[in-house]
């Protein structure tokens, strides 16, 4: 579509809309808007409901390419050596989100005690299970699970450290193509959620508190977290893993 330059005349009408940090606003709202030009004031769609009944559509486009995906096969093959396990993910989220204001990054006793957590609850379905890090922060993850041994499910569990690869576009595709389940200990990871999303109907498990500024009683609605995260996904509160 090329690009035009409007007239100094044009009817242009600007809406708020958008706004709202992990929230849903709904499109249908603008269409009495009689305008002939609108422009929304907001930069936020972070939410599934704008393009969910497109996941089929969406899934096709986010296949990886099979150069991306021969990457991921010798990764994965080189990491598992043939291990057949049930691959349970556990997506890291560090780096720029440590002191953070508004984002929360994965935390050692959450990450760690949730994993032990969500591993009981697979054991159940799942008898030959593994665990597989995933995301940033390799050096912190390694220290982390240096202390397994400490916790029930965990200590019979090996434990796949994947590497970050510079190339975004592969860690996400590794994580699409390898999970069979996953856990999102930092839950406003861009990288993590999508790559939950793909994987979806798989079991998805997150960290229920997202933020710094997250204190109090859940508020779901207020939150905006039924905007963002899929209803069938599994919260997780502190208070139920520790």
């Amino acid at each position: 579509m090329p690009i035009q330059i409007l007239p100094e005349n044009t009817e242009l009408q600007y809406v708020q809309f958008g706004e709202a940090f992990i929230r849903f606003d709904n499109p249908e709202k603008l269409r009495s808007i009689k305008a002939q030009y609108i422009l929304t004031t907001g930069k936020y769609f972070e939410s599934f409901k704008y393009f969910d009944h497109y996941r089929t559509v969406i899934k096709n486009l986010l296949t990886c390419s099979q150069t991306i995906q021969a990457k991921i096969v010798e990764s994965a093959k080189n990491l598992f050596r043939g291990d057949g396990s049930h691959k349970f993910c556990v997506h890291i989220r560090r780096g720029d989100f440590v002191n953070h204001p508004i984002f929360l990054p994965s935390e050692e006793r959450f990450t760690i005690s949730s994993t032990d957590y969500v591993l009981k609850k697979l054991k159940k379905n799942h008898s030959n299970l593994s665990v597989v890090a995933i995301g940033d922060g390799p050096r912190w993850v390694e220290n982390l699970f240096a202390n397994k041994s400490l916790y029930k499910n965990l200590a019979s569990t090996k434990v796949y450290i994947h590497e970050m690869n510079e190339d975004p576009a592969v860690d996400i595709c590794f994580g699409m193509m390898v999970c069979d389940s996953i856990l999102l200990t930092s839950s406003t990871s861009t990288n993590g959620w999508w790559i939950a999303y793909v994987i979806t109907p798989k079991p998805v498990f997150y960290r229920r508190k997202n933020s710094p500024l997250h204190m109090g009683r859940y508020q779901p609605r207020k939150s905006g977290a039924l905007d963002y995260y899929l209803k069938r996904w599994i919260p997780l509160d502190e208070n139920i893993v520790f």
